[in-house]
């Protein structure tokens, strides 16, 4: 985090985000206008921000805020090029544009919760309003218990095991059986 690597055309400075995934690499150069921003900024749609398997827990997506909320004071005319799709400009509204998209879904999250307790699979239902395949239903439930995972962490939901070892997410004033 914060290293250079300088070539001949310029010097790049390493950054080091979370949110997407645990730590993953891209390169600025603030002098030349360039950002290769890998997943975690893109032009069209939403990285996948996914609980990991290793700890189902952790709420990855507070990083992503934290990571977008900086991204939201780029320069607006840096070109950026990420892993997925164009070169765009315009960084920071792009970077707004994905808060706003999240906080929406956690919004219905906590609307929904507040009707009934949530498991992962309601949650997915509340989100995409469709099911899946395998493939991706994988990213879907990560999402979604990336979502539940923050509502938890903010103090909107809490989580509890039930007898089945299901997880059951409610709004704070719903009480589970």
């Amino acid at each position: 985090e914060g290293d250079e690597i300088k070539t001949s055309a310029g010097s790049w400075r390493i950054r080091t985000d979370t949110g997407h995934s645990d730590a993953q690499i891209s390169l600025m150069d603030k002098e030349r206008g360039l950002f290769l921003s890998v997943d975690f900024l893109l032009p069209r749609i939403s990285p996948n921000i996914s609980a990991d398997i290793r700890d189902p827990d952790f709420d990855l997506l507070s990083a992503y805020f934290i990571y977008l909320k900086e991204m939201t004071k780029l320069p607006a005319d840096m070109q950026i090029f990420p892993g997925h799709d164009w070169p765009f400009r315009q960084g920071g509204v792009r970077a707004q544009q994905l808060i706003d998209h999240h906080h929406h879904r956690l919004d219905l999250l906590h609307a929904a919760a507040q009707i009934a307790p949530l498991t992962v699979w309601s949650a997915m239902d509340t989100l995409f309003g469709r099911h899946f395949g395998d493939h991706e239903m994988y990213f879907a439930s990560g999402e979604a218990r990336a979502h539940l995972n923050h509502l938890v962490a903010v103090g909107r939901l809490h989580k509890q095991c039930d007898d089945r070892g299901i997880d059951i997410y409610a709004a704070q004033d719903v009480v589970t059986a």
